[in-house]
């Protein structure tokens, strides 16, 4: 995960908030996997793993709704979605 960091000291108050999330996944997630992106227990956003590049496989996603922020710590957690439409969190670093 790419700027993690800035999920642990969210200040709504200066105007700014993480809501660009980006990372890389395991090389066991395939092309296309749909990824859901929580932020304190609720799906912000669901996206597809892009295909492989030099930096392994990636997936980028927009949390545009501003009331999944809280000041202070967030979590952020990444889920893979499984056939069924159950979830299987990914491990963050």
């Amino acid at each position: 995960m790419t700027n993690l960091a800035a999920f642990r000291a969210v200040d709504p108050a200066r105007g700014e908030l993480p809501a660009l999330v980006w990372g890389t996944v395991p090389g066991r997630v395939l092309d296309g996997t749909l990824l859901a992106v929580a932020l304190n227990g609720r799906v912000g956003a669901v996206v597809p793993v892009v295909p492989p590049d030099t930096g392994g496989r990636r997936f980028a996603a927009f949390l545009p709704d501003d009331r999944l922020f809280r000041a202070g710590d967030n979590r952020l957690e990444i889920y893979q979605i499984q056939p069924g439409g159950t979830l299987r969190r990914l491990t963050l670093s």
